[in-house]
């Protein structure tokens, strides 16, 4: 049966807990409600939109937080919409930002020794962004030169593409692995 007990104390309960709890989950973090919830425009279809702010460096590049939220009917089915195209959006991702990110997944694929993944990840992130990727043989280059790219392309992701060289540098001196 449909859930469809919308009274707005049951949403700001719930819209509550998260916020307490993200906010508990880091030390100096800060969480709270945006859009509709936020400006108090909110209906009873309105969606709970969650702005989380950690301080910088508190958590390494690699621990994004990545939430799925799925009603238990559903459960562990990755392939549960498919077929309906107005379940899948690219809304919120510039195509940088989006691109940056494969060049952060290209560093954990290359710790894993992963050389392949690493590769296919930088070639798409190239790609995302229109550019000719070069030879993806020098991994440690090709991440930084993507991460520039991403930065000259949105200059919000110079910073991000920083942290991207400090880390490849830092992996680079420590030998680990090899090929990074």
């Amino acid at each position: 049966m449909v859930d469809l007990d919308l009274r707005p104390g049951r949403r700001e309960l719930v819209a509550a807990r998260l916020v307490a709890e993200l906010e508990s989950a880091v030390a100096g973090a800060t969480a709270g409600l945006r859009d509709s919830l936020a400006s108090g425009s909110a209906d009873g279809f309105s969606d709970i939109d969650v702005l989380w702010i950690v301080p910088d460096n508190i958590l390494p590049v690699f621990w994004w937080v990545d939430l799925d939220v799925r009603a238990s009917s559903v459960g562990r089915d990755d392939r549960y919409d498919d077929d309906n195209p107005a379940a899948h959006s690219d809304v919120g991702w510039s195509r940088p930002g989006s691109a940056i990110e494969n060049a952060t997944a290209a560093v954990k694929a290359a710790v894993r020794h992963q050389d392949d993944t690493a590769a296919g990840l930088l070639g798409r992130g190239f790609a995302r962004i229109g550019r000719d990727p070069g030879p993806l043989s020098d991994l440690p280059l090709a991440i930084t030169a993507l991460a520039d790219l991403c930065a000259t392309d949105d200059p919000a992701l110079a910073g991000r593409a920083a942290e991207l060289h400090e880390i490849v540098d830092a992996l680079v001196s420590a030998g680990q692995p090899p090929s990074l």
